[in-house]
């Protein structure tokens, strides 16, 4: 599992308090905005200075997270494993 708080921060003085990858004005959302038009990984990486390869796997996990807990911040102070009956799986009380 990627460890987004490696590369991705909020602060409420950049960007609006949305999501950015650490170092940089570039938000998450930009990224996976440019992603669902087509880009590549190595097309964000060659195009938009301080962006590492390593930030895009970030940003869909980010995504996703935020969309699994229904939060919209990409917390996950839990975990997919330590949830029970995630995935529909029953789990034995």
């Amino acid at each position: 599992m990627i460890d987004r708080s490696k590369y991705i921060e909020r602060d409420p003085l950049v960007a609006a308090g949305k999501p950015v990858f650490k170092g940089t004005r570039i938000t998450v959302e930009f990224i996976l905005e440019r992603l669902a038009q087509g880009a590549t990984a190595e097309d964000l990486v060659e195009n938009y200075p301080g962006l590492q390869r390593t930030h895009i796997p970030a940003a869909l996990t980010y995504a996703a997270r935020s969309i699994w807990r229904g939060t919209g911040d990409g917390n996950d102070t839990d975990s997919y494993s330590r949830r029970p009956g995630v995935c529909g799986l029953r789990v034995a009380s």
